[in-house]
């Protein structure tokens, strides 16, 4: 059967065919998830891909707590600088360039953990997320 799910490689996924925009969190924070999801399911890796699904979950509800907080920085400039990192990932990947790829997806996680995780939820555990 065939997807007819998005891929990393379909046009609509590059931002040279959409307009400047930002979405509101929620649509934002689902693309940024689909995004993950896309690159868990096209690595190849079947126990990767199976463990981004089962922590799904979790990374949903922080998200929902974050969003709520509305934070000042999720701007337009923030969005867009997204998109670009999203861009220079599947750039990297289509060139074969494991290892460029590897360091740009590594510094991106960190900085989207230093964002996401700041204030009190860097401490929060997990179970309370739920409560």
């Amino acid at each position: 059967m065939v997807s007819s799910r998005p891929t990393l490689g379909d046009r609509h996924w590059q931002p040279a065919n959409r307009p400047s925009f930002i979405p509101d969190p929620y649509v934002r924070s689902s693309l940024t998830y689909r995004f993950h999801e896309l690159i868990l399911e096209g690595c190849g890796n079947k126990t990767l891909a199976i463990q981004g699904a089962v922590l799904q979950d979790i990374v949903a509800t922080h998200m929902r707590t974050k969003i709520a907080r509305r934070d000042e920085n999720d701007t337009e400039e923030s969005f867009q600088r997204l998109i670009r990192s999203y861009t220079k990932l599947i750039s990297l990947v289509k060139a074969g360039n494991a290892a460029a790829a590897e360091r740009h997806w590594r510094s991106h996680m960190e900085a989207a953990a230093e964002h996401l995780l700041k204030d009190d939820l860097k401490a929060k555990p997990v179970v309370d997320l739920f409560s």
